[in-house]
């Protein structure tokens, strides 16, 4: 557990144990309002904020604030990744639609799209909101297995990939899915 500093009268003090700072409160010397540091946090909250409520309170202290303009980084990152998987889907459905065309080509021209969706994942993680790559992931996999089901090649193969990437595209969906029944739930 961290340690605290207190601040009494304009006066900073401590880093001093939990222990110590409900011993101090118990006595009187310190109340509700009295403002405390945990030890390495940015910010000062008041005890009672951080010891009268749940303790998932603290761990919010910690958090650092994100030196990101999300706008500009959003784009940047969201675009090139987009990019790359717009630039993959032509290759993808090239051997779709030849007589003769591989599904093992389909696989390799995956790996485009797999980088994009990485340039969108680490925006996405710097943010840390995943809820584009969901949305973007899921689209892409929805394409990719309507292009392999539809798919004019007298070789099979196409449609279990299709399925593969009609499965991925439920997974994507699961955490959406979820998300919109928790608020529908709460009106």
């Amino acid at each position: 557990m961290p340690n605290y500093f207190i601040s009494l009268n304009g006066e900073v003090s401590g880093p001093y144990p939990v222990e110590y700072l409900k011993a101090l409160q118990s006595q009187g010397t310190i109340d509700n309002q009295t403002p405390i540091c945990p030890e390495g946090a940015p910010a000062w909250v008041t005890y009672g904020a951080l010891f009268s409520t749940p303790v998932e309170v603290a761990p919010q202290l910690y958090q650092r604030k994100k030196n990101v303009d999300t706008s500009i980084s959003a784009t940047i990152w969201t675009g090139i990744g987009t990019i790359f998987m717009i630039i993959s889907l032509p290759l993808i459905a090239t051997p779709c639609f030849r007589k003769y065309g591989e599904p093992s080509t389909v696989i390799l021209s995956l790996f485009p799209a797999i980088l994009g969706y990485l340039f969108i994942a680490y925006w996405a993680h710097v943010v840390g909101d995943r809820t584009i790559c969901r949305y973007i992931g899921g689209i892409f996999c929805l394409v990719v297995s309507g292009l392999c089901f539809f798919s004019t090649s007298k070789l099979s193969g196409f449609g279990h990939l299709g399925i593969v990437f009609l499965i991925f595209s439920i997974l994507f969906a699961i955490p959406i899915i979820r998300l919109f029944i928790k608020k529908t739930q709460k009106k």
